[in-house]
C-alpha cells in the first residue's frame, strides 16, 4: 500500500498538485492532516480517481464535516490520524505516543509543527510530513501489515523521483 501524506497546506496548493501528479502512480490513499481541510476538498475535486481521507486542524474553524481524529486500519497497520495540536506535539510527542498506545496503534500521523519528523518509540512510528505549503510531504509504504518505509520529502529536492 502506498500512501501520500500532506499536512498544513494553508491554501498554498501548488506544490501539493505537483506532488500528487508525480506520486499518484500506485497510490492507494492520500491523507491530509488538517490546516486547511478546504484544501482537501479542492484536491478531491481535482483527483476524483484517488482515495482521500483527512482530519481538521487548529486552523479549521469550520470542519466541513471532518473529524479531529481518525483511527484506521491501513493494510493491517492500526493508525491514529490527527493534526496533533490536541496532543501538544510542539512541546513533546509523549502525549501522542501514549494516545496511540492506548488505541493499540503502531502508527501515528500528525502535522501542526510544520517540521518533518519520523520517530520510532516504544513500537510506535510517529510521523509528521512537514508542511505541504512549502513542498514538504510524506510517502509511506505498507507491506504485509508492516511499515516498509515512511519518508519525509521536499518537493524542490524530490522533483519526481517517483517511488
Amino acid at each position: 500500500m502506498k500512501i501520500i501524506v500532506l499536512s498544513d497546506t494553508h491554501r498554498a496548493l501548488r506544490d501539493s498538485y505537483s506532488i500528487i501528479d508525480a506520486c499518484r502512480q500506485g497510490c492507494d490513499l492520500v491523507i491530509h492532516l488538517g490546516d486547511v481541510v478546504r484544501d482537501l476538498e479542492d484536491l478531491k475535486l481535482t483527483y476524483p480517481d484517488l482515495n482521500f481521507v483527512g482530519v481538521s486542524g487548529n486552523n479549521d474553524f469550520v470542519s466541513h464535516g471532518y473529524e479531529r481524529e481518525l483511527i484506521l486500519d491501513l493494510d493491517g497497520v492500526r493508525t491514529v490520524i490527527c493534526h496533533g495540536h490536541e496532543y501538544g506535539v510542539k512541546r513533546s510527542l509523549d502525549q501522542l505516543l501514549w494516545h496511540a498506545q492506548a488505541r493499540a496503534s503502531s502508527l501515528a500521523l500528525f502535522g501542526h509543527t510544520h517540521e518533518p519528523e519520523r520517530v520510532v518509540k516504544e513500537g510506535v512510528t510517529l510521523f509528521n510530513p512537514g508542511t505541504a505549503s512549502i513542498g514538504q510531504f510524506g510517502i509511506i509504504h505498507i507491506e504485509k501489515g508492516k511499515i516498509a518505509s515512511a519518508d519525509t520529502l521536499v518537493w524542490d529536492r524530490f522533483k519526481g523521483e517517483i517511488r
